[in-house]
């Protein structure tokens, strides 16, 4: 690998990447992740907490809601809103960069009992309608980031879901199981398109499997399944 990588016109010098800024957190961390900002990070912890840093003034809030630790950490496409998914089979919807007096914490704007046992993760949907859930009971959920409805939900998967990814398209939803299994979902109608055999990109320590295949893997599945050819009698 080159020590130089051309990215937007802009040289990366690899040698000289270095730590630029450190915040401490009470409590071990599960997840984070930037805001659409820029100028945010959010991270989640075992503290069953959400803090939000301030790039810029190096000032962080504390968003409470949850009952356990979590994980799942998602933004609307306009920043506003943020979904947090906990180990309680909670889903909250918060007001992102909302602000508080002295030490209070930000409460969520609404709270869903939304699985049974853990949801392993979320993922918000490219035009921002739909969140979508899943986790050890085995389901996939979908909901209304307006109303905090239930759209629909997915079942079919036979082990616990780890992955969750919408296509850019807003049509199509993959969801990854710890078997390997990865599933492909019309979200017009709920119909399960198609499995797919994961397994060599799998392993239980990078259950996230879905988030490397990006472009080439969502070519792949637009591609119209190969007709058997059979040969001539």
């Amino acid at each position: 690998m080159s020590e130089s990588t051309s990215q937007d016109s802009q040289t990366l010098e690899i040698k000289e990447s270095h730590v630029a800024r450190e915040w401490k957190h009470d409590a071990p961390m599960l997840g984070c992740r930037y805001h659409p900002d820029g100028k945010h990070i959010f991270g989640s912890s075992m503290d069953n907490s959400i803090r939000r840093w301030d790039l810029d003034k190096d000032e962080h809030v504390v968003f409470r809601g949850h009952e356990s630790w979590l994980r799942g950490i998602g933004f609307s496409p306009d920043g506003k809103q943020m979904y947090s998914a906990g180990y309680e089979g909670r889903l909250c919807f918060w007001d992102a960069l909302a602000t508080t007096d002295g030490d209070e914490p930000i409460a969520p704007l609404r709270s869903i009992e939304a699985h049974q046992g853990w949801i392993r993760w979320l993922a918000v949907s490219p035009d921002g309608k739909i969140v979508a859930t899943a986790g050890n009971d085995l389901n996939v959920k979908l909901w209304s980031t307006e109303s905090g409805e239930l759209v629909r939900e997915l079942p079919g998967h036979e082990k616990h879901i780890y992955s969750l990814m919408f296509h850019p398209n807003n049509e199509l939803l993959l969801s990854g199981d710890l078997a390997g299994v990865v599933k492909q979902w019309q979200l017009s109608d709920g119909k399960l398109l198609r499995s797919f055999d994961a397994k060599p990109l799998h392993t239980y320590h990078h259950t996230r499997l879905l988030q490397s295949f990006h472009v080439p893997f969502f070519s792949a599945i637009l591609a119209p399944p190969r007709k058997s050819q059979g040969r001539a009698p």
